[in-house]
């Protein structure tokens, strides 16, 4: 008879699954939560909202970190059963390290999503409004104040890939505002940007849009530096 594989243990299985399927959750949650309170934050009338970098970090964090966790938590315990040592000392220790270490990083970027939660932009026909975490105070600007917008994509390969859009407002005191963050289309987005900045000067720069994006994003984005020229 042909030898067969060895299966994996029923609990080593679900905290392989764990490994995958935690971080693409804990994502979608969190995404979800935090667009409702942001959507919430502001002020009647608005068209566009979404975070910032802090916030897409901390939304992202569980993806980064949780896998590799896991993936170590795994290791170790199987090398504990084996009579292994780590570089000389005993897997155990390691092990009771990452338990302590796991509240740490809980807390951590429990911290980072309270502050994300309150750091972002909304946008309203007449103005962008922009705050960089909880303890920063709102800055409101009007469309007028944008003198260059800056468009990009890049995209990224690999489990999560996905194209990272951006469409950067700078405004005249030298603040960029990252419209990309917003949860819509790029053709909504830069039909929404389009009408506030309507007979507002500016320059606008595509430079920066990879062609190896999906044509559908890059397109908008493309054929309004076209008409701005």
């Amino acid at each position: 008879m042909p030898a067969t594989r060895p299966s994996l243990p029923p609990r080593r299985l679900m905290l392989l699954a764990a490994a995958l399927l935690a971080p693409s959750l804990a994502i979608i949650v969190a995404m979800f939560l935090s667009d409702l309170f942001k959507s919430r934050q502001c002020p009647a009338g608005s068209v566009l909202w979404g975070t910032n970098q802090s916030g897409h970090l901390a939304v992202m964090l569980p993806v980064l970190v949780m896998p590799i966790f896991l993936a170590g938590w795994l290791a170790i315990t199987g090398m504990a059963r084996r009579g292994q040592s780590v570089f000389g000392i005993d897997p155990l220790f390691f092990r009771r390290a990452m338990g302590w270490l796991l509240p740490v990083v809980g807390a951590g970027w429990l911290m980072l999503t309270v502050n994300g939660a309150f750091a972002g932009f909304c946008a309203t026909p007449q103005t962008v409004s922009y705050r960089e975490g909880v303890f920063a105070p709102v800055k409101t600007y009007a469309w007028s104040d944008v003198v260059r917008v800056v468009a990009t994509c890049r995209h990224i390969s690999g489990r999560q890939s996905h194209d990272d859009v951006g469409y950067w407002l700078v405004m005249q005191d030298g603040r960029q505002i990252d419209l990309g963050y917003a949860e819509v289309p790029t053709a909504t987005l830069v039909k929404v940007a389009d009408s506030a900045m309507r007979g507002v000067p500016h320059s606008y720069d595509a430079s920066r849009v990879s062609a190896s994006c999906d044509p559908m994003r890059t397109r908008p984005l493309l054929a309004d530096a076209v008409a701005s020229r």
